[in-house]
């Protein structure tokens, strides 16, 4: 969520971090997070920063929009980012979700009029949505401890070196464009991140614990079915998570 406040050249100390951090030495600790009062810090950082920043904009975004429409913009850049999807289904050899996914962005691109209606979906054909750091660890690279950045949020050292190639490659250009995106993602989730916020004993843990069980899951569905079936709404993959 927070990715919006980070321009393109930041991501050069996201892969050192994830560098550094991936090659250090580190302790045994059962949450697979040595690194936890650096990610605490950071976790409040942004935490602190949503709360000043992106969740006012997205309650006043929400204000002069309605629900259709927020979901609409949402539909529009997931569908824009369809040549993610098929490189990565591909580099899985997941040819039959790659198909999918290329249909549903022929659909979705003319009769959803340029991706902002999902019709591909009331027509049985699933998303099959997968990012960089899937892909590594459905070849075997091992996601490293949880890591938190700056901006970006939850994280590990292979989630953070796809992030980079996302970064990359990503052909939806400029910050105000990032901006909107993230804006109206935060608006699709201020109730229930809020309602989890506020009955979390520890909402640093809560965030970590479903989101590290999260990308288990994503790379473990794709590992023994080779699909990953219905897309996910979990307040855990904001990128504040």
């Amino acid at each position: 969520m927070l990715r919006a406040m980070a321009p393109h050249w930041q991501w050069m100390w996201i892969l050192l971090l994830g560098l550094v951090t991936g090659c250090a030495s580190t302790s045994v600790h059962e949450d697979n997070d040595p690194w936890e009062d650096t990610n605490r810090a950071i976790f409040d950082f942004n935490v602190k920063l949503d709360d000043a920043v992106f969740a006012p904009t997205a309650r006043g975004w929400t204000s002069i929009t309605n629900e259709p429409v927020r979901e609409s913009i949402s539909n529009f850049f997931t569908n824009v980012r369809y040549p993610f999807s098929l490189v990565n289904n591909l580099l899985q050899g997941h040819a039959e979700a790659a198909g999918t996914e290329t249909l549903r962005f022929l659909a979705n691109t003319t009769v959803g009029l340029g991706g902002f209606f999902d019709p591909a979906s009331s027509w049985g054909l699933l998303p099959h949505e997968e990012d960089f750091g899937q892909t590594m660890g459905w070849w075997g690279i091992d996601s490293g401890p949880y890591l938190v950045l700056p901006f970006y949020g939850s994280s590990s050292p292979r989630d953070s070196f796809g992030l980079l190639l996302f970064e990359l490659t990503d052909i939806v250009p400029g910050t105000l464009l990032f901006f909107v995106e993230e804006i109206n993602n935060r608006s699709l989730f201020l109730d229930s991140w809020a309602k989890e916020r506020a009955s979390a004993l520890d909402f640093y843990a809560k965030v970590r614990n479903g989101y590290t069980q999260s990308r288990r899951n994503d790379v473990l569905n794709d590992a023994i079915d080779g699909e990953s079936g219905e897309e996910e709404d979990d307040i855990y993959f904001m990128d504040i998570e």
